[in-house]
């Protein structure tokens, strides 16, 4: 399971029973990629879907941790279609590392362009240095 198969369910397939028909795996999974899926949705780049997720931010914030009821709020929340991110402005381009992406391309199973706007996400968070750690 890969981030981004994570963020097309939600935004695209929004099917109801997902993750009641995971396995013990792909839950793990979703679980250790959640920040990174959370961070992702909340830069869409469609204004209605952003005053949605505040409107909903504090039932979202209380389900977190139950993937079930954090999953069904998104798919009632997010109308069903293809969605393009908001990304910071990049005035020149970035010096990435790459031994880490690498490292996170294989965690992640997301093609390496995939992981710079990972990167990125953890960057502008303040989570890199944690999940370079991690890996």
């Amino acid at each position: 399971m890969k981030v981004s198969d994570i963020i097309k369910n939600i935004t695209e397939i929004q099917n109801e029973d997902w993750v009641r028909m995971m396995n013990e795996d792909e839950l793990e999974q979703f679980k250790k990629y959640k920040w990174l899926v959370w961070n992702a949705i909340k830069r869409i780049n469609d204004s209605n879907v952003v005053l949605k997720i505040v409107e909903y931010q504090s039932a979202l914030e209380n389900s977190f941790e139950n993937l079930s009821i954090w999953y069904s709020i998104l798919i009632d929340i997010i109308p069903l279609k293809k969605y393009s991110s908001i990304y910071p402005k990049k005035t020149k381009k970035k010096n990435y590392d790459y031994d880490f992406l690498k490292l996170l391309s294989k965690d992640l199973n997301e093609s390496i362009s995939n992981c710079e706007d990972y990167y990125d996400i953890l960057e502008l968070h303040g989570e890199l240095e944690k999940y370079k750690i991690d890996l």
